[in-house]
């Protein structure tokens, strides 16, 4: 049996998205726990002093600033392979959101453990 004690959540920054992460962190007591979320969502997390990243995130829309978009996107996930490379957590739990997809196409580039709910 393999133990995990490293574990990200990833959630976009709406209420929708980042509600479901905080549930579950609840019940990750014991497990080191990273947020990666949004700017969205910081002022938020800071009152609730839970350990989070905020990620860069891009909103691919088709209109004048895609390539704009495209080129955030790419940066986005070669921040989130730095991330994932200095932290490696043993799982990563991904709850959706625009924001959610740079970390998660990373963990999938580095062939990490990861679960989209």
């Amino acid at each position: 049996m393999v133990l995990m004690n490293k574990v990200f959540l990833v959630a976009g920054g709406s209420g929708g998205h980042l509600f479901p992460a905080l549930s579950v962190l609840d019940q990750l007591k014991g497990y080191e726990t990273l947020i990666l979320t949004d700017q969205r969502t910081e002022q938020y997390l800071k009152k609730l002093e839970v350990k989070y990243r905020k990620i860069i995130t891009a909103k691919i829309q088709i209109n004048l600033f895609l390539i704009f978009n495209l080129i955030k996107l790419f940066f986005s996930i070669l921040d989130n392979i730095a991330i994932i490379l200095k932290r490696k957590p043993d799982i990563i739990i991904g709850f959706g959101g625009y924001s959610s997809i740079p970390t998660l196409v990373a963990a999938k580039i580095l062939k990490k453990k990861n679960n989209n709910t």
